[in-house]
Parts: structure tokens; sequence; C-alpha cells
């Protein structure tokens, strides 16, 4: 039988604005995300008495915001990379070499983001669990 659907996956594979919404908001979530756990580590220390491994506290504090630093960068540099189409072709230019400048920024920012989210994920994680035991109920 003859699949008939305008939604196969070889289209949906060639969808760009459907893997450009996709895009968007992977790098949007990511971004959301470790704000929340950033938000959650700065409640959850004050709880504690006489933590240990302090360090890993700040290594996910610094992996956290590099994440979302990296991830506002994918974001401007996809905003430059669509409003350069229309920049450089109103003026009758190629704007090949300035997408190929914004595309390596991009994937440092996307590298950025992952290793930041990665690590800050880790270290908090790490960081809590050595530290359960040593939460202060103030009530």
């Amino acid at each position: 039988m003859e699949n008939t659907s305008d939604h196969t996956l070889e289209t949906v594979h060639r969808d760009l604005a459907l893997a450009n919404a996709y895009r968007q908001e992977f790098i949007k979530t990511l971004i959301l995300v470790a704000g929340a756990l950033f938000a959650f580590s700065v409640s959850f220390r004050p709880q504690l008495q006489l933590p240990v491994y302090s360090y890993l506290f700040w290594i996910s504090w610094i992996g956290l915001s590099g994440s979302m630093v990296g991830g506002f960068g994918q974001l401007a540099a996809w905003e430059r990379i669509y409003a350069s189409y229309q920049r450089f072709e109103r003026k009758g230019l190629d704007g090949d070499r300035y997408r190929d400048v914004l595309t390596v920024w991009r994937r440092i920012a996307l590298s950025t983001q992952m290793i930041g989210f990665t690590v800050g994920v880790c270290a908090l994680g790490a960081f809590t669990a050595f530290n359960l035991s040593h939460v202060v109920n103030k009530v």
C-alpha cells in the first residue's frame, strides 16, 4: 500500500521550519532547565550545616552559567544568520563568509551550552547527594 500522507519520514526530515522550531525549543529548554537548577541551588545551599565538597557547588554554578550563556549565544547567532540573508541579498552581496564565521561562533556556543549543562548537572547532583545528610530543617 502506498503512503500518500504529506508527513512521511522523508518530508519530516526535510522540513526546514520543523528543524528550526525544534532547534530553538531545544536551546530554550536547556536555558530554562539550567536556570531552574541554578535557582534550586541558591535555595538549597543555606539549609546546609557544614557542607562537604563545596567546590562541587561552585563548579555547578560555573557550568550552569556557562550553559545559559552558550544558549543565549546560540539564539543570537541564529538570529544573525537568518537576518544575514536579507541584509546581504538586499545589497547584492554573498553572505556566505559572514555566515561561516557565525557558524563557528554558533558551534562554540552549542559546545559551551552542552558541556556547561552536563558539568553543571553532574556537579550539582554530586554536591546534593553528598550533602543530603547535612540539611538542617529551619522550622
